[in-house]
């Protein structure tokens, strides 16, 4: 089966703490997956999810609840997906195993990330909350011409 699913969320916290605060930063940003048994039993049994030109929601929604965020500050809610190698796979029926096929295709040049439609929001509201990606959609459309780049991350083919 390919590389498991990155279970670490990054936090780039850079722009959110006002370096003049001395040594009294509060603590490092904490992001936590909800509904995370769902995850892991989904990435145990090797679940794969089916990219069309139109879109697909992805399914189990990404949903994440946010800690000690400054409660005053703006921030803006991105997700990114990033492939963990760049190898094509294809699925070995007879022995129920994903096997190395190859190089992947090359990255998109314009990578998408999308932007959670709430963003900006203060960090209290951000917390107070569970963050839902309910409405982005996966794509393996690099032309994509019908006004989707809002909502549609283009994602690399695993197989062919």
């Amino acid at each position: 089966m390919p590389p498991s699913i990155e279970r670490d969320l990054a936090v780039d916290s850079s722009y959110s703490r006002d370096e003049s605060a001395g040594p009294n930063l509060s603590p490092s940003p904490v992001v936590e997956l909800e509904c995370k048994e769902l995850w892991e039993k989904f990435d145990s049994i090797g679940t794969e999810m089916i990219l069309t030109k139109a879109g697909r929601r992805m399914f189990p929604c990404f949903r994440v609840r946010l800690r000690n965020l400054n409660p005053s500050a703006q921030y803006s809610l991105y997700l990114d997906v990033v492939p963990v190698d760049d190898r094509r796979y294809r699925y070995a029926y007879h022995s129920s195993t994903w096997l190395v096929a190859g190089k992947a295709d090359p990255l998109p040049v314009t990578p998408r990330v999308y932007m959670q439609p709430e963003s900006p929001s203060t960090g209290s509201q951000w917390m107070k909350q569970i963050v839902c990606f309910d409405k982005v959609k996966l794509t393996n459309n690099e032309m994509d011409t019908n006004g989707h780049v809002s909502q549609c991350m283009q994602l690399r083919e695993m197989w062919k």
